[in-house]
């Protein structure tokens, strides 16, 4: 049995898409669970439920969908992980692959979502002049490297960080995740040594510029 993940912070889409999945994949493809936040997403893939196969939104708010692919491609050089979204794909497609996707669809191409479940861990996917690797070679691509700047942050630094990127202050960070403004802070102080930022304005400036325009 192939077991398959989908993440995606619009919960309609999220389903429409589970719904659709469970109609037409062939026998043995089986969804297993839904998680509308990265940060659940991550805990899943690592923790509490592994799957073969996880399909990851790319514009999701807090941790996106860049950072949840990354998270687990560090720590994980079996599962195959394709991006999808509902922009260009030229917005994602080389920095999906840099992370350790194995392709990337568009939202709206349902049976390029299908191929790619299907064909992604023999056949990583390509895109224009874009390669992807297998997980086994982007795994060990990402471990060979010294862990420095935005890559150094945990998964819950990153998403804090996002959460600054939008706008948002410490109190209204805690206030969303359930956390005191003074561990809000701390995390913040945290990701700024790792990074090597000044400060917190700084950090920001280098998670929008470690992220895709779109």
């Amino acid at each position: 049995m192939v077991r398959i993940g989908v993440v995606d912070n619009d919960v309609f889409a999220l389903n429409a898409m589970a719904g659709y999945l469970r109609r037409v994949l062939p026998r043995g493809y089986v969804v297993v669970w839904l998680a509308d936040s990265g940060r659940t997403a991550v805990d899943r893939c690592l923790r509490s439920s592994p799957v073969d196969v996880l399909l990851v939104d790319m514009s999701m708010g807090g941790m996106d969908g860049l950072s949840v692919i990354r998270a687990v491609r560090e720590r994980d050089s079996r599962t195959v992980m394709i991006a999808v979204t509902s922009f260009s794909l030229d917005e994602y497609a080389a920095d999906a692959a840099k992370v350790g996707a194995q392709a990337i669809v568009g939202k709206a191409d349902l049976k390029g979502l299908v191929d790619a479940l299907v064909h992604a861990k023999d056949a990583p996917g390509t895109y224009g002049d874009v390669v992807f690797a297998s997980p086994e070679d982007a795994f060990e691509r990402l471990g060979s490297h010294v862990v420095s700047g935005m890559a150094a942050l945990s998964d819950r630094e990153r998403e804090i960080v996002a959460w600054c990127s939008r706008g948002d202050t410490s109190a209204d960070i805690a206030g969303r995740l359930g956390l005191s403004e003074a561990t809000v802070n701390t995390y913040l102080k945290r990701a700024i040594a790792k990074a090597g930022a000044r400060n917190r304005v700084h950090l920001v400036s280098m998670w929008l510029c470690d992220r895709p325009a779109h």
